[in-house]
């Protein structure tokens, strides 16, 4: 019985332990989670995302002064009128989407429209994230022609 005991004791220890140590890492990660900046968003722009409640970027409409738990960013449901509440989605029609381009392209803004539409628009594919079409890095091939056309121009201009 003794030694039943000890194991029953052990395991006990060690799935409490497990379940502490699960909630620690999850809750780390819900909290970073929280204050990282969501998907599509122009790092300019970070700071009207940062906390736990979001309002709508532009508050044209009456509508827009509502302000939103973070949930709300990105769900694939369009609750701001401007679409700043879907900036990693194709929820809203005028919404936008920012590139990062990594790899040495410079960063770009496209219509959100594009997100996940199967056609590689951002040349690191980060528009393309759910997995349906896979995207090759192309940034740092663009980031060399657009090098190689601007020192074109510049030898033309000298030559001429």
């Amino acid at each position: 019985m003794a030694r039943w005991w000890g194991f029953f004791r052990s395991a006990l220890r060690g799935a409490i332990g497990g379940v502490l140590a699960g909630a620690l890492i999850a809750a780390l990660f819900a909290q970073s989670a929280a204050n990282a900046t969501p998907r599509g968003v122009d790092p300019e722009h970070a700071a009207v995302y940062a906390g736990e409640r979001f309002g709508c970027v532009q508050l044209a409409q009456p509508r827009d002064f509502i302000t939103f738990d973070r949930a709300v960013i990105n769900d694939d449901y369009c609750d701001c009128l401007d679409g700043s509440d879907e900036p990693g989605t194709s929820a809203c029609a005028n919404g936008h989407f920012f590139c990062e381009n990594r790899g040495g392209a410079k960063s770009a803004v496209i219509p959100s429209s594009f997100v996940n539409d199967g056609v590689c628009d951002c040349c690191d594919g980060s528009d393309e994230y759910e997995g349906r079409v896979a995207c090759e890095n192309r940034c740092a091939a663009e980031a060399a022609e657009a090098r190689g056309e601007v020192e074109r121009r510049i030898e033309m201009l000298r030559s001429a």
